[in-house]
């Protein structure tokens, strides 16, 4: 935001803000997520809900980035667990 920052952000895709847009981490490797919003109110208000919260409240983009995460973390588990088995058939 251009004006005084009226909410901490606190949400950890967050990258930057400037007149009614939002930047954001993307699902995307190495790429980001601009949102644009038609006032500056709405962009305050989607900032009060979701932005100022750790977990990123109702956002959908923060929603799906968690999921994206989460499905990462059990994959790479499911992977070491994987050569754990087979490095114990081999011993």
């Amino acid at each position: 935001m251009t004006e005084k920052q009226e909410a901490t952000i606190k949400c950890p895709f967050f990258v930057k803000t400037w007149a009614n847009s939002l930047e954001c981490e993307s699902l995307i490797g190495r790429s980001a997520m601009l949102t644009r919003f038609s006032s500056s109110a709405a962009m305050k208000e989607h900032v009060r809900r979701c932005c100022a919260r750790e977990d990123g409240g109702s956002c959908p983009l923060a929603l799906n980035l968690y999921d994206k995460y989460r499905r990462q973390e059990e994959l790479e588990r499911k992977r070491k667990q994987e050569r754990k088995e087979m490095y114990l058939k081999e011993a």
